[in-house]
């Protein structure tokens, strides 16, 4: 019970701290001027260097690792990604075959038409997957354990995914998530978007069903486990607490751990000193042009 209440009251510090620096600053904004003083010299003096000088050779070293790092980075994640989806698409049966057919009157009432595969296989599972054309999947394993109303339920939910090209949003998500590790702060807000990302069509879905409906949907994908293929952008029915909380109508509202905030504002503290330092090196000490005194 103590260490329960010592990490609500860890949560409800650092929600204090991260308050207060946001009053702080839109009171006195003048505080940021340091900061933003430092970063446009910054940014002057590598854009006067670049265009007026000779470039160092590694500078353009550290340009181009970067350049490939980052590229060859996006590159294994689209593979990763074609990947995954290759994987369903041999799990799944042809489109018009029989499993399809039987849900096709369902599938069009929706607004999904031939955008609906069903995978072979007892787990209970059901997404959206698909970059540019988005599919939905289902499996004959939630197809047997939901009743037509829940399947309904979840199609639509499903549908919300495929409309708004979910899939995608998500992809980047993760790669902002796998670039925000530093910052245990961003990584929260970035798990809070794709919570926000499945509300969302959580409440396209409560247009049409009742909510009881789709939370026995997730309840009942719940005790089957469901098998999520592993690919970063998939718009899964997979519970959670935010989800069921909202579906009960109590929302749960973001919070912080000390620690990550702390982690945080410490690497953001390193990253601002060194830009500061390279702004402060003599090699950028440049006017932006000839007729331009320096800073």
């Amino acid at each position: 019970m103590c260490r329960q209440v010592r990490g609500t009251l860890r949560q409800y510090a650092a929600s204090l701290v991260v308050v207060l620096a946001a009053a702080l600053v839109a009171r006195y904004p003048s505080l940021l001027d340091p900061l933003a003083e430092t970063y446009v010299r910054a940014c002057a003096r590598l854009a006067g260097y670049w265009r007026y000088h000779h470039v160092p050779p590694y500078v353009v070293a550290v340009i181009a690792l970067v350049l490939l790092v980052s590229s060859s980075f996006l590159g294994v994640a689209l593979l990763r990604e074609l990947a995954g989806l290759y994987r369903i698409g041999r799990r799944s049966p042809r489109p018009g075959g029989l499993a399809v057919e039987d849900w096709s009157h369902l599938a069009e009432a929706v607004g999904i038409g031939e955008r609906l595969r069903v995978l072979d296989g007892a787990a209970a599972c059901a997404f959206c997957a698909g970059l540019l054309r988005p599919q939905i999947y289902v499996s004959q394993g939630l197809l047997s354990t939901l009743s037509p109303r829940e399947v309904e339920a979840v199609l639509r939910h499903e549908a919300h995914h495929l409309r708004r090209r979910d899939p995608l949003r998500l992809f980047f998500l993760g790669l902002a998530q796998r670039l925000a590790a530093p910052l245990p702060v961003a990584r929260v807000l970035l798990d809070r978007a794709r919570v926000e990302i499945e509300l969302a069509a959580d409440r396209a879905a409560l247009q049409q069903v009742p909510a009881e409906v789709l939370a026995s949907a997730l309840i009942k994908v719940a005790g089957a486990r469901p098998a999520i293929p592993p690919l970063a952008a998939v718009a899964s029915l997979t519970p959670d607490q935010a989800r069921v909380a909202a579906l009960l109508g109590r929302p749960v509202a973001i919070r912080f751990d000390v620690r990550d905030a702390l982690v945080s504002v410490l690497v953001l503290v390193i990253i601002g000193a060194v830009i500061g330092h390279l702004a402060a090196q003599p090699f950028l000490m440049l006017p932006i042009c000839a007729a331009c005194p320096s800073f």
